[in-house]
């Protein structure tokens, strides 16, 4: 579904150009309201999801040990909001090479992950269970934990749909071969390396997260106290391996994966942002303040964005 809904309007924004295209289509095709409705929730999940996204940053870098520093707020709660807030600032040209850049990185730390755990599978005497099993102290029954697992899965899918919102801001034909096959070639990579990971790491080890575990339970001690456990089934999986010190460096290259991910998030909100209000022409008094939010300055929604 996700698959299609993102071909589907990368196809459109093509033929017929708008900012906040989600919103917009819907708003024209199918119902106002319902239009409105699909902007204020895109606009609110994104804006929710770039807080996440610095949390959880934060959390990975517990892996480490520093829990307590004053360096993990500087530099994860002010330096990368910051940081992020100033890249989309100034103009779509250098968030475009950013996103490039760090779209590469990502791709490629997908592909190492799946390669190494491949290897793992191949090289450990695993002893796990076989077939697909629900965990009885959380599922009840089999339709309980497909309804747990659902809305787990559909979140990794956030994001396949980003491309149309950047298509009003570059060059349509430009975007008409990527827009066409990005979607496949990221849900095929994120399969395979999803598929690895969960074959590589047991469902009852007990250092997997709980279910009902916030964003900020990435990490915890083990009863020893010596050592960091991770959650992060990658590292998991590398550190019961014991031939390699990859741990760390996945861990590493997750935190720049996330800030990454969270540059993205803001770019989106604010994009959604400035669709909405745009198109808002009703002469009351809180429209004209809230229609300041589609001023451009510097190449960029300067408003959208600090909102």
């Amino acid at each position: 579904m996700a698959i299609c809904v993102a071909e589907c309007i990368s196809e459109m924004v093509q033929l017929f150009p708008a900012p906040n295209a989600i919103a917009e289509y819907t708003r024209h095709l199918i119902d106002e309201d319902f239009g409105w409705a699909i902007g204020i929730a895109y606009w609110l999940t994104y804006l929710s999801i770039f807080a996440a996204q610095n949390i959880m940053a934060a959390s990975l870098s517990e892996y480490w040990g520093e829990k307590d520093g004053i360096w993990r707020p500087i530099v994860f709660y002010f330096a990368a909001n910051f940081g992020t807030l100033g890249i989309n600032m100034v103009g779509a040209r250098l968030f475009g090479w950013v996103e490039a850049i760090g779209g590469i990185l990502k791709i490629a730390l997908v592909i190492l992950i799946t390669v190494v755990l491949a290897i793992v599978l191949a090289d450990v005497n695993n002893e796990f269970q076989v077939g697909f099993r629900r965990n009885t102290p959380y599922a009840a029954s089999d339709t309980a934990a497909i309804c747990y697992v659902i809305p787990i899965v559909t979140f990794g899918f956030i994001g396949i749909e980003a491309a149309e919102v950047i298509s009003f801001e570059a060059a349509p034909g430009s975007l008409q071969r990527p827009s066409k096959n990005i979607a496949y070639i990221a849900s095929f990579l994120y399969l395979a390396c999803m598929s690895t990971q969960v074959f590589s790491v047991p469902w009852t080890s007990r250092k997997l997260p709980d279910i009902y575990s916030g964003i900020g339970e990435l990490n915890k001690r083990n009863e020893g106290g010596n050592e960091s456990v991770t959650h992060i089934l990658v590292v998991i999986a590398v550190r019961k391996w014991n031939k390699s010190s990859l741990d760390g460096l996945f861990d590493g290259a997750m935190i720049f994966s996330v800030i990454f991910a969270s540059n993205t998030a803001l770019y989106i909100a604010s994009r959604t942002l400035y669709g909405m209000v745009i198109r808002m022409h009703n002469d009351s008094y809180l429209v004209g303040k809230l229609r300041h939010l589609s001023k451009v300055n510097r190449k960029t929604g300067c408003q959208s964005l600090l909102s």
